[in-house]
Parts: C-alpha cells; structure tokens; sequence
C-alpha cells in the first residue's frame, strides 16, 4: 500500500511539474504570416496556409456576369488575386461606404485568408468584411461595378 501512495505522490508531482512548464512556455503565435501580394513565389508557397497579404491594389473590379469582384496587386498573372463573390457584395457594400470596388482600386490593403490555387493563380476568397483592412484610400472615382 505504501508503495502505491509513493507511486501515485511520484505521479502526481510530475504531472503537476509538467504542467507548470507548459504554463511559462509562451503560446504559439496566432498572427498569420504576411506576404507580399505581389510576389508570385510568396503567393505560391503559402498556398493552403492562412496569411496576412499587405499591398496596393491596381485595379478593384466586378467582372462582367456581376458574380465575383477580384481586385489585382499586379498586372503578371501568376501573382495573387482577392476574390469577393457576389454574395457577400451587399455586405462588403455595406462596410465600404456603399463601393466596395471603388473603395480597393487603388488603396493600400491588408487581406486575411487561406490562399488557394485557382487555374494556376494563387488567390483570397473574402467572404467577410474582417478580412479586409484599408490601410491608405486610393482613387475616390467611382468603379466599374457590374450589379448581380
């Protein structure tokens, strides 16, 4: 008997003295990692990973059908793309004093996602207004907006 209460004294010191250490170990960082949107690499490594892209939008625009708005950091074709679809068009209007296209082309902004591959293209899908972050307005002129 006395070895079992030894045994579980033991036990419990180690498992409290494990726990002590796992309390003082700062916890992972849960910022993501920030790239720069215009850099086909970067994009292309952090495909599947959730990241911070910081840039200057050139051009903000809803395609023709009026189902999704992408907004460009570079006119090459390999480097990331931020997708908003038409669903979530009248929310990002809403946030975006009533243009969200308008209120992109332009600016210097901070977008937060998981990067995906779409044809070869690593992209964004925003499906919520927390994941953009306009850091400096661009253009105040008025889109090429297409209504859904």
């Amino acid at each position: 008997m006395r070895r079992f209460l030894a045994a579980s004294a033991g036990l419990l010191l180690l498992g409290t003295l494990a726990l002590a250490q796992d309390a003082t170990t700062p916890p992972a960082s849960t910022q993501p990692m920030t790239i720069d949107p215009s850099d086909a690499a970067a994009a292309k490594a952090a495909e599947g990973k959730t990241v911070m892209a910081q840039g200057k939008v050139i051009k903000a625009a809803w395609g023709k059908s009026g189902k999704t708005m992408r907004a460009t950091f570079s006119t090459d074709r390999t480097t990331l793309v931020v997708v908003i679809f038409a669903r979530a068009k009248d929310d990002m209007d809403k946030a975006f004093n009533g243009d969200v296209a308008a209120a992109l082309n332009g600016a210097t902004v901070s977008v937060t996602g998981e990067v995906q591959d779409y044809k070869g293209r690593p992209e964004i899908v925003v499906d919520h207004t927390d994941q953009i972050t306009i850091q400096q307005a661009g253009k105040t002129e008025p889109s090429a907006t297409t209504q859904p």
